[in-house]
């Protein structure tokens, strides 16, 4: 009899070993799962960050062109390119709340030219990770050139090409 309850004794051992087995498996894997989780969505949440730095630039009435009192969406005034270095300089702090630790450029592609503005340069201290986003974008320019059909003194204002590279440090 003692035997058996010995026997008895050791099977529920065993049975019950193996079942924190299977606990303590079904938990790791578990908690893998969730660590893959959590990091997708941290990196979504990266993304959307950088995306909203490139909005908030795009719809600053500091840079925006406006024909009659009316915005042109995704089209940025030259004029208002090269004024707008010297004020974010000025005003750091306030620039900085909603564009955070990002570089923002404008890269003027068509016509050929080499114009490239520096509109914001913060890349913050230590960062792990940048997130570049590129946006097609319009360019005024109510100067435009001054010799129009070989007159000189006439103003032709014109619409470029250009792209805007929006670096977000995290």
């Amino acid at each position: 009899m003692r035997k058996k309850a010995q026997i008895r004794m050791g099977e529920s051992i065993a049975v019950m070993f193996i079942f924190f087995l299977l606990i303590v498996a079904g938990f790791i894997f578990y908690s893998k799962i969730e660590r893959t989780n959590i990091t997708k969505e941290k990196d979504e949440a990266d993304n959307l960050k950088a995306i909203e730095v490139a909005q908030v630039i795009s719809f600053l009435p500091e840079v925006q062109c406006i024909k009659q009192n009316v915005q042109i969406y995704n089209c940025f005034d030259v004029l208002k390119l090269d004024a707008i270095k010297g004020i974010v300089k000025n005003n750091k702090l306030e620039y900085y709340d909603i564009l955070q630790n990002s570089n923002i450029t404008i890269k003027q592609i068509y016509p050929e030219s080499n114009k490239v503005w520096r509109i914001y340069n913060n890349t913050g201290g230590n960062w792990t990770k940048r997130i570049r986003t590129i946006i097609p974008v319009s360019l005024f320019d109510s100067v435009g050139d001054h010799i129009v059909n070989g007159e000189e003194g006439k103003i032709n204002p014109y619409f470029g090409f250009g792209v805007m590279e929006v670096d977000v440090f995290i």
